[in-house]
């Protein structure tokens, strides 16, 4: 039986193999090549600038008009040539077919036979007629010259027949009996090919060749206007629709028959005509990059970092093939590149999006369940209400406790169902200052408090908890001060031993201890002129106190190690989470000290003296992400608004970080209740694990309780048991494999009987996955896992990654 990833693995080389069979039978792919990669050949590979040795001499409409009507008069064609000739051309090029069957312009013919034979170096369009090819060779069952042809022997011809088909084609001969003709751009050109045919490149507009109108060239003519035309190549030609070839190009959606001829002689002259590969190497190419795409889509579990690393490797490869193919002017064979992996990114979207649904639809089933429980709680609690309000006399203590309990539960539920919708915080009256974000009373009186007194430079004592920001505050006061633009020093006092510490903030000499190589200033020093925070001050020995005080009180000290004062100009901000005042007491901490320290003091709240900053400061957190989609859920909200929080901000940003990855790791833009830890959720809602670890648990995880379970949910047993089989994966992981933790967390009791019973159920889980793993062991990790799809079956979504961390611990054990 074909397992899912092997039947993604076939979708997926089916949407290469189909991308490859475009390419062969898409109509018209030259176009589709040229219209999506020719036109970026310019930005890939440069200069893609036309020959400035070609101009064009194009008949307009307007000169048309202007000359009395097609066909031109053949004696502005001699007075054109002659004007060129004295111009010192290389070559003039008369795109124009001069026909000997319009007799009214055979008046004119002498004079333009003159010119030419003056010139010497005319070269006049011809025109092959029933031309065919046969292996390679182009044959005409005739050919017809310009009238003036057979006066001049000076006056040579070429052809100027192409094909257009998947490529505009010129012959490079074209032969009638023993005559070979060569084509009018090989002439103009003075160039000899050994190529049958030249495809034609064009890279870029037809208007960015240096062009004139024919009368515009006669008046610059006639004023002596033009220059720089001497050795140029000239062409001639019509350019009105009404009157010539249309062709389409990447560039341009019309362009003349003269402009095809310029684009030949551009690409003869610079040797960057398109040149197709042979059969054998279309065939190597049109396997190369399919092949490294299949190698690159087999066996790859299907997540979003595989297919990032994926779609990284095959762009980067084909960005280089395509880059390659257009410097050799082939670039239609970009699309054997490009058509694959198209079609294969869209066959990956519908996979990703198939296995969004997936999880969509697992989360409605259980706000679904959750909602009929909630129903039914409230019905039986209004039933129950009613029963004790009819016998009010009899008070029925167990009746009010049963109530209360319906009502703990309600309130879990209704916050379980509020964990799916997005909280907008409220900003209103918001500040950030410095890094601490608030709205409440309380903290917008230290913050006025801290600007008040951070100008002054007498030292100042910051109190409060662990994890309240203290260090945020005295860079608040260091940047208000006049000491802003010197330097700010944090030390955490608390941290460092007092041989160390006081190395640390007076320095040391060369010598002074063992390992004391140099002199090293201090902190202190360090912070000349500017502010030093020392954090934790209530944790100094009693011995460093008095050093400190000293250098407090004249701001003089000698590095260890020295007997050489020296003095500094330091502003002093400390910080502590320990009542000095009963240290003092105690006799724990110098009384003088404290004094020095405690000139002002600023007292910093604990988190649950401002809750109602924890939303705004929650947003802050979250806002920081890299993920800048990522919300949090109203009940997520309200659990911590509920908490604690003896961590103060520390402890409450740790926990959203924590939160964020989780979230992430699940693919949601939303924090929800269960990615929060353990104590911060406890007793304020019920997901959906709860609701049902906590049915089972009542049950006493008997075999009718999953049964009893899924009736009171709506589901089937089934997804009850899935979802304890997930339940037991997490445990198992949670608490490092151990399955002895693991089921004391899932049973919640001591009874050994129930323990036993989950201990063999977990036994049971684990073995029919070792024994597919046994079977598989010698076939690499992702192999194994394909192999026990059918374990990913009926799991909800939400325990996939704790089976691949059982998976994954099983395969790499020694």
């Amino acid at each position: 039986m074909i397992n899912l990833l092997n039947k993604k693995t076939l979708l997926r080389v089916s949407a290469i193999a189909v991308g490859l069979l475009l390419f062969f039978v898409l109509p018209q792919n030259g176009k589709f090549a040229g219209d999506f990669f020719v036109r970026t050949s310019s930005a890939i590979v440069g200069g893609n600038e036309p020959d400035s040795n070609i101009v064009l001499v194009t008949i307009t409409q307007s000169d048309i008009e202007a000359l009395g009507g097609w066909p031109l008069k053949r004696s502005y064609y001699a007075l054109l040539i002659n004007h060129l000739t004295k111009l010192k051309v290389k070559k003039i090029g008369l795109e124009v077919f001069l026909s000997d069957k319009i007799s009214v312009q055979s008046v004119y013919d002498n004079l333009l036979l003159n010119e030419i034979n003056k010139a010497g170096n005319v070269v006049a369009a011809s025109m092959p007629i029933g031309v065919s090819e046969i292996n390679h060779r182009f044959n005409a069952d005739s050919i017809e010259f310009p009238a003036v042809k057979k006066n001049s022997e000076k006056l040579q011809t070429g052809h100027i027949n192409y094909f257009e088909e998947r490529f505009i084609k010129l012959p490079s001969v074209i032969s009638y009996k023993e005559l070979n003709e060569k084509a009018f751009s090989l002439q103009l050109a003075d160039a000899t090919i050994n190529a049958s045919e030249i495809l034609l490149n064009f890279n870029f507009k037809w208007s960015e060749f240096r062009h004139y109108e024919l009368i515009e060239f006669f008046d610059l003519a006639n004023e002596g206007n033009l220059h720089n035309l001497e050795d140029k190549i000239i062409l001639i030609g019509v350019t009105d629709p009404q009157y010539c070839a249309k062709i389409e190009t990447a560039f341009d959606d019309f362009i003349p028959g003269l402009a095809l001829h310029a684009f030949a002689i551009d690409n003869i002259q610079k040797g960057n005509f398109l040149t197709l590969p042979n059969l054998f190497s279309q065939i190597v190419f049109a396997l190369l990059v399919p092949i490294i795409l299949i190698i690159l889509s087999i066996n790859k579990e299907f997540s979003r970092v595989n297919l990032v690393t994926f779609y990284s490797i095959a762009i980067i490869l084909t960005i280089s093939i395509i880059t390659i193919l257009i410097t050799n002017n082939i670039a239609i064979y970009s699309l054997l590149v490009f058509l694959p992996l198209l079609i294969l990114l869209v066959v990956d979207v519908y996979f990703l999006i198939n296995s969004k649904l997936e999880v969509i639809q697992e989360v409605v089933e259980e706000a679904e369940a959750l909602k009929i429980l909630l129903q039914k709680k409230e019905a039986e609690l209004k039933k129950i209400e009613n029963q004790l309000t009819t016998n009010r006399a009899s008070k029925d203590e167990l009746l009010e406790s049963k109530i209360n309990q319906l009502k703990d539960e309600i309130s879990r539920l209704k916050s379980s169902e509020n964990d799916e919708k997005a909280l907008e915080v409220d900003s209103t009256n918001a500040q950030n200052f410095f890094g601490m974000v608030f709205k409440s009373k309380v903290m917008r009186n230290v913050t006025e408090f801290i600007s008040k007194v951070a100008q002054s430079d007498e030292t100042i004592l910051i109190t409060g908890e662990s994890g309240t920001g203290k260090e945020l505050a005295a860079q608040a006061v260091h940047k208000l001060s006049k000491r802003a633009n010197e330097k700010f020093i944090a030390v955490n006092c608390g941290a460092l031993s007092e041989t160390l510490l006081e190395s640390e903030l007076f320095g040391h000499v060369k010598g002074a201890f063992t390992g004391a190589s140099i002199d090293k200033a201090g902190r202190f020093e360090a912070a000349n002129n500017g502010t030093i925070f020392l954090d934790e001050i209530g944790e100094i020995s009693e011995n460093f106190q008095v050093k400190l005080l000293r250098v407090l009180q004249s701001g003089e000290f000698e590095k260890v190690g020295s007997s050489i004062t020296k003095k500094v100009n330091v502003r002093v901000v400390a910080a502590t989470n320990k009542n000095l005042e009963k240290l003092v007491k105690e006799e724990k901490f110098r009384e003088d000290l404290y004094y020095r320290l405690n000139v002002i003091k600023v007292h910093l709240p604990s988190l649950r003296e401002r809750k109602d900053d924890i939303p705004l400061i929650v947003n802050y957190i979250i806002s920081k992400n890299k993920n800048k989609n990522l919300g949090i859920t109203s009940s997520a909200i309200d659990a911590m608004v509920n908490y604690e929080w003896k961590g103060n901000v520390r402890e409450l940003e740790s926990a959203v970080k924590r939160a964020s990855v989780i979230a992430m790791g699940y693919e949601r833009d939303l924090i929800q209740i269960t990615d929060l830890p353990d104590g911060v959720v406890k007793n304020h809602s019920l997901n959906y694990e709860d609701i049902v670890i906590e049915s089972l648990r009542l049950k006493n995880f008997s075999h009718s309780a999953f049964t009893d379970t899924a009736k009171e949910l709506g589901v089937n047993r089934t997804v009850i048991s899935e979802n304890f089989r997930g339940l037991c994966f997490k445990a198992f992981v949670e608490n490092s494999f151990n399955k002895e933790d693991a089921i004391k967390y899932v049973a919640d009791t001591d009874d050994q009987e129930i323990v036993e019973k989950l201990l063999s159920k977990l036994d049971l889980f684990l073995k029919n996955i070792y024994s597919d793993i046994e079977k598989q062991k010698g076939s690499g990790l992702e192999k194994v896992k394909e192999s026990l799809a059918s374990k990913y079956k009926n799991l909800p979504k939400k325990f996939h990654v704790y089976l691949d961390e059982v998976i994954n611990q099983y395969f790499n054990k020694p």
